[in-house]
């Protein structure tokens, strides 16, 4: 599959690396900027691609991440969104047990976050939006407190996903949003490109300002470089996407 907008694609596990010299969720997503739609997945092509994503070609995998968008939007003052819009297919009823929730982390401290979207694609390639806010709750993530740190800003946003069946595609949508940088003026991310499963495919892009571009990108894979990185398109606006 291709797309049609300029990003960073990559087709095995890596860890992803930006740092640059620029410089999270507790509100509901309509009060959060929605995902650019050029950044998102083609539900069409991610359907056809499904079709081919049996329990015979993956004999070990519970389930297979079919596509994922991983969108990042900065300003030069550090402050920034990112949106996550993920499609995963559930083999068997393991997975579905592991992806009947969802969950999403946000320290309070620096910004907010929520989730955008849930939905599941039946067999038939229909899709029925799920009401999450049904069963939307916030809680204080505790899990660092082994390494004796506690954080009361620090929360988890999760739900639950009734209805999700073997051989049907979770599809859901996040964001996250920094309202204050860590160190003003910089702006730095990392994503580790790996899963539990399979991964068919994931693309990453940033949107930059002009005034204060990506200084160091860099892909770190133990088998070389299965990456292909499309140039940077202008937006208009004094703004680049990578």
């Amino acid at each position: 599959m291709s797309t049609s907008f300029n990003a960073l694609k990559f087709t095995q596990n890596s860890l992803f690396l930006l740092s640059l010299t620029s410089g999270i969720l507790s509100v509901t997503a309509s009060e959060l900027p929605p995902m650019p739609k050029d950044c998102l997945a083609d539900p069409d092509e991610v359907i056809f691609a499904a079709a081919d994503v049996t329990a015979k070609r993956f004999p070990n995998a519970d389930a297979v991440m079919l596509d994922d968008r991983l969108h990042s939007a900065y300003e030069p003052d550090g402050t920034g969104t990112f949106w996550d819009d993920e499609w995963i297919k559930i083999l068997t009823e393991k997975g579905r047990r592991a992806y009947a929730t969802m969950s999403l982390s946000v320290s309070l401290r620096y910004g907010d976050a929520a989730i955008e979207l849930v939905e599941i694609i039946g067999t038939n390639g229909v899709a029925r939006t799920v009401d999450f806010r049904r069963t939307l709750k916030m809680a204080t993530d505790n899990s660092s407190t082994s390494a004796n740190i506690y954080d009361p800003l620090d929360k988890k946003i999760s739900c639950s996903i009734p209805g999700l069946a073997v051989g049907e595609i979770r599809h859901v949508r996040y964001c996250r949003r920094t309202r204050k940088p860590r160190m003003k003026g910089t702006w730095a991310d990392t994503l580790l490109l790996e899963f539990t499963y399979p991964i068919l495919r994931t693309v990453v892009s940033v949107d930059q300002p002009d005034a204060r571009p990506v200084r160091h990108a860099v892909v770190r894979h133990p088998f070389g470089q299965p990456v292909t990185r499309l140039a940077d398109r202008p937006l208009g606006g004094g703004r680049t996407r990578l």
